[in-house]
């Protein structure tokens, strides 16, 4: 099943519309095709599942939406290592709980 090139739906990414009228993003498509394929087929039919790039900005900003909902507190770092290797964590901590004075 291939994406329609035609469809998508309101953020703009592309959909599947099976026979009996079931809309699924690339990701359902492609787990729906592991039941059924090889891996290698799958991974090659999602590689053309066109899903746009999403700014980094809006997903932080979805994040911290998130992080308030949880009424959580949300932290961004950079990292490096030895061989020169940097990346970006993001940590979420809520639900956040102390300990009873009087509990060991």
């Amino acid at each position: 099943m291939k994406a329609n090139p035609n469809a998508t739906n309101s953020d703009n990414y592309k959909v599947v519309i099976t026979p009996d009228n079931v809309t699924m993003d690339c990701t359902d498509e492609l787990m729906e095709c592991m039941s059924d394929k090889s891996n290698e087929e799958c991974v090659d039919e999602y590689n053309e599942c066109v899903i746009p790039k999403v700014d980094e900005g809006e997903i932080i900003s979805e994040l911290l939406t998130l992080t308030s909902l949880l009424d959580g507190k949300m932290e961004r770092l950079i990292t490096s290592n030895s061989s020169g290797i940097t990346s970006k964590k993001i940590i979420i901590e809520y639900d956040i709980k102390e300990r009873d004075q009087g509990s060991s």
